[in-house]
């Protein structure tokens, strides 16, 4: 398995299994950098956007109709699909919000093959 983080405007990183993900991840900072994709194939990956109040954090398991997006767990609103999985662009709200502990924490996991639940509720995306 060979994992990969792309950047906006950074070079690829090839990942190894002791790679620290905080510092790989903190590049992505809301100006130069605003996002961020780990990956092992071009539908397998968890991405990332700092606008520069926090991260939002997405995934796809291997085709559009497995992608999701994260929330905070202990958030009490309603989901609301208010983008597609590429417009990162388009209004955050807060309890999509994560620090980045909390991402370099599920980069980490992801690319472990599981993802880790705490902190974060995965949504399933519906784009149709």
């Amino acid at each position: 398995m060979s994992w990969k983080i792309e950047y906006e405007a950074s070079p690829e990183v090839n990942i190894k299994h002791d790679s620290d993900f905080h510092e790989l991840l903190a590049i992505v900072d809301g100006s130069r950098n605003n996002f961020a994709i780990l990956s092992e194939s071009e539908e397998y990956y968890i991405q990332t956007h700092n606008d520069g109040s926090g991260f939002v954090l997405e995934k796809r398991e291997g085709h559009e109709g497995v992608h999701f997006i994260a929330m905070l767990s202990d958030t009490s609103q309603p989901f609301r699909q208010r983008r597609r999985f590429w417009q990162f662009w388009k209004k955050q709200d807060e309890h999509d919000k994560f620090d980045l502990a909390t991402v370099a924490d599920q980069f980490r996991a992801f690319a472990k093959n599981g993802i880790t639940t705490k902190r974060v509720n995965w949504i399933r995306a519906d784009y149709s």
